[in-house]
């Protein structure tokens, strides 16, 4: 159920067009918590592509990583790197 309330704010940032706007997520049924914020957007291989800071933590645990996502030829956002 976490991952899924992570995917939502993912694919919700990912819709936002605006740059630096964080979009949180907080589990109800866990101590699971983070946000997603779009670093910066720009066009790679003739593709949009933005790359997202995803920070997530879980009780003490605290993770954070820059992912890469462009869309793909039916304009459908996925994860490159």
């Amino acid at each position: 159920a976490d991952t899924k309330l992570m995917m939502t704010a993912i694919d919700k940032a990912l819709a936002n067009p605006a740059d630096g706007v964080a979009q949180p997520w907080r589990s109800d049924s866990s101590p699971a918590n983070g946000v997603v914020t779009v670093r910066k957007s720009y066009v790679a291989d003739g593709r949009k592509c933005r790359d997202l800071l995803i920070a997530n933590s879980y009780k003490t645990l605290k993770g954070e990583a820059e992912h890469m996502f462009c869309q793909d030829g039916a304009g459908q956002w996925k994860l490159v790197q």
